[in-house]
């Protein structure tokens, strides 16, 4: 089908297909009105997992405002950060799903990101009882996309890795400047597992990839680099800026602010 169809036909039936099969849950999109524009002319963090964190070091985040993924609840420094997101990004239907309540009820966030097929998980659905919980629909191929705004209260960009839905909250809460941090994203140079910056265990190992041959570590590298492309148009086009201090980082997409890293280093902690 790759070969055969176009890719926008491709797309585009992979995003009806995703309004068909949501259309019952997509009530859960108006609560995330709350949160658009919550942070006008701010700054925040986005931690991802990646080792690299280790190299800017978590100190440097201490007071600051962050938005951290999936198994951050595993950082032993997780109450001295201000999380204003914690973003869960793996769908229900998908093989890596895994139960996310000890994620949820690991940290203490503002607000907590799932995709919205999560609703169909019973466990999901009693965390709302007690935890801000929201849910994005997050489909649309980056082909399709317009580079407009991202706006979480209807259909919306999709992605593939959590660390793109979390900038995505990033630009509908309306943070205009935007620090990427343990980003490494240095798959094709080092084979096999990928660490995290914290210390991982038999519950939460690294990620495998050494089930993909190098072919299809290629291709996921390319659809990921178009999802951050279609990021970077959308940033542009609110006027916020993303700024990737990870370091070592093989993400070329936005710029790179070594020296900004350092100087943020000497600076210290937020006060």
């Amino acid at each position: 089908m790759d070969y055969w169809m176009p890719p926008i036909v491709l797309d585009l039936a992979s995003a009806i297909r995703s309004l068909v099969r949501y259309r019952d849950l997509r009530h859960a999109l108006p609560r995330n009105d709350a949160l658009r524009d919550a942070y006008v002319g701010e700054t925040v963090y986005v931690v991802a997992n990646g080792p690299s964190l280790l190299n800017f070091g978590p100190k440097n985040l201490f007071g600051r405002r962050v938005i951290v993924m999936n198994h951050f609840e595993l950082a032993n420094w997780k109450f001295e950060v201000d999380i204003v997101a914690h973003c869960i990004g793996e769908p229900f239907d998908s093989p890596a799903w895994e139960d996310p309540t000890s994620s949820i009820f690991g940290t203490d966030a503002r607000s907590y990101w799932l995709h919205i097929s999560a609703l169909r998980d019973p466990a999901v659905s009693r965390c709302a009882t007690s935890k801000p919980l929201h849910f994005t629909h997050s489909t649309i191929k980056p082909g399709l996309w317009s580079g407009g705004r991202i706006d979480l209260t209807r259909p919306t960009l999709g992605y593939q890795t959590t660390a793109q839905l979390a900038i995505c909250v990033a630009l509908h809460m309306g943070f205009s400047t935007i620090y990427l941090v343990g980003f490494n994203h240095d798959w094709l140079c080092t084979r096999g597992h990928s660490p995290h910056f914290y210390v991982d265990s038999a519950d939460v190992p690294p990620a495998d990839l050494s089930r993909f041959t190098y072919k299809q570590m290629i291709d996921i590298s390319a659809r990921m680099w178009s999802f951050y492309y279609a990021l970077d148009r959308s940033a542009r086009s609110v006027g916020a800026r993303v700024i990737n201090l990870s370091e070592p980082s093989f993400l070329d997409v936005f710029p790179t602010g070594p020296a900004l890293a350092a100087k943020l280093t000497q600076e210290g902690p937020a006060q």
